[in-house]
């Protein structure tokens, strides 16, 4: 059944408690069936894309032999207990275990690793503008003028916005668009007093599940597979800042950064379907879900993979291309009902975990997300009624502090600017009032020795100004 169909059943059923619970079972059966299903199709077509993007002897030459040995191990582990799905041993599974988690972290690696790429891109391209670009001109007679044209754009923002949280998140747009003011030490100085005041009434739990969230967000020298791929890029001379390089190494490091990106997302593709395929076969339930014998083939395709044997089969016999749709329409429409659900008995936990089973084909993809999504929620919306013990929260302020000073200290000073950034956006604003915003602004500005990159932050602050104006 699609969407309509359970909407109409849903609609039939008025307010008849037992109707809509048998409705909401029907759905949580389906979606969870589809979960399966898709997470089977999903992963055997990334799998199939990547053998037939990346040879087997190229994989083994090219990628650390850190990263190929692992996912070797899981290709044949894959393929030595598909037929087997959700009927292996349990000391078996505890064997291969450790497997798994070393895939985790390299996938974590990859993402990270990723990021730091498109960062450095954007420096690398946003060097060859300011060079090159015949556009750039200054906007404004001074600096001083240039301030407080941003000082006057922000008082207007919080006239007109009685939400915290939305005056924030334009605060922090606006400051993501400036260089970083702060100094290394500074940064901690502020990152500290921000911490403080956020975790000011916070329970035990969220302040330790803000730590968690940070960490994996934020700590990622301590990922031996990251800092593996950052050698990597250091050895292909990714380490330079863009200003002291000529126009050709800019452009050969702008080469070099899309290959590695091409590597990158390759290797999170094997990645990713390795794992889900691994959690398939390792999950007890999935013989209730699916016909695992519709799947046997992938054991071919591997066997066929390290050989070095051409795979013939294409993605479009794999997967059913509606599904996807079909299943987050169906989703939805737990998520616009979930009020009917709970006034008919259905637990608001239940609902949510359904939600989150019937998502699980995606869980790779968007536990960034998730992170960050929660790490906003638990900052902005903190509704604790038994506040921490202080020595806790000093114990995880000064263990926050010291991952991120050990991640800065890793990288070159043109990018650890860069880092500081990224980590300033995932706190809360740490200004108290609009003078302490207006004096960041001026250390920002004040940082800036290049005029033509003073124009180019210019023109970045008035076009994202006069978009606000605009939609007023």
């Amino acid at each position: 059944m699609d969407f309509e169909d359970y909407s109409k059943l849903l609609k039939d059923a008025k307010k008849d408690r037992e109707k809509i619970k048998n409705i909401f079972e029907r759905i949580s059966d389906e979606a969870i069936s589809n979960n399966y299903k898709l997470t089977a199709d999903i992963s055997v077509m990334g799998m199939l894309s990547f053998f037939k993007s990346v040879r087997y002897k190229r994989f083994i030459k090219v990628y650390p032999s850190e990263f190929t040995s692992s996912l070797v191990d899981a290709l044949h582990f894959i393929k030595e207990n598909l037929h087997s799905c959700s009927e292996i041993p349990e000391d078996e599974v505890k064997t291969f275990t450790p497997t798994m988690e070393s895939l985790s972290k390299m996938l974590d690696a990859v993402s990270h690793a990723s990021d730091d790429l498109r960062d450095l891109l954007s420096l690398y391209e946003q060097e060859m503008i300011i060079r090159n670009s015949t556009e750039l001109r200054p906007l404004y007679p001074s600096d001083h003028e240039f301030v407080e044209d941003i000082v006057d754009y922000l008082y207007n923002i919080i006239e007109q916005n009685k939400d915290n949280a939305e005056v924030n998140k334009k605060i922090k747009s606006l400051i993501m668009l400036l260089p970083m003011g702060f100094v290394k030490n500074e940064f901690l100085a502020y990152t500290e007093s921000t911490l403080r005041e956020a975790m000011a009434d916070m329970s035990s739990s969220s302040i330790k599940q803000i730590y968690k969230n940070l960490s994996d967000l934020i700590y990622h020298t301590s990922n031996t597979y990251y800092m593996e791929l950052s050698e990597n890029a250091s050895r292909f001379g990714l380490d330079k800042k863009p200003g002291s390089l000529t126009d050709h190494e800019i452009q050969r490091g702008i080469r070099r950064i899309d290959f590695f990106m091409n590597l990158m997302n390759f290797l999170n593709m094997i990645l990713t379907s390795s794992l889900m395929l691994c959690n398939l076969i390792t999950d007890s339930e999935t013989k209730n879900y699916v016909d695992i014998n519709k799947y046997l083939y992938a054991t071919e395709m591997i066997d066929s993979y390290f050989n070095g044997h051409t795979i013939k089969l294409n993605s479009e016999d794999i997967a059913d291309p509606g599904m996807v749709t079909r299943q987050m329409n169906i989703l939805s429409l737990l998520t616009d009902k979930n009020s009917t659900f709970i006034e008919a008995g259905v637990e608001q936990s239940v609902l949510i975990k359904t939600i989150y089973r019937g998502m699980g084909f995606t869980i790779y993809d968007i536990r960034k997300d998730n992170l960050f999504s929660e790490l906003f929620n638990l900052f902005e919306y903190n509704m604790d009624d038994e506040p921490s013990e202080e020595e806790l929260t000093d114990k995880v302020i000064k263990d926050i502090l010291a991952m991120v000073e050990d991640e800065l200290n890793h990288f070159p000073a043109f990018f650890r600017r860069e880092k500081m950034k990224y980590i300033m956006n995932l706190l809360p604003v740490g200004f108290n009032d609009i003078d302490q915003v207006h004096e960041y602004i001026h250390m920002s500005i004040d940082s800036i020795r290049n005029e033509r990159l003073l124009n180019y932050i210019e023109a970045l602050i008035a076009s994202m100004m006069s978009e606000k104006e605009e939609q007023g």
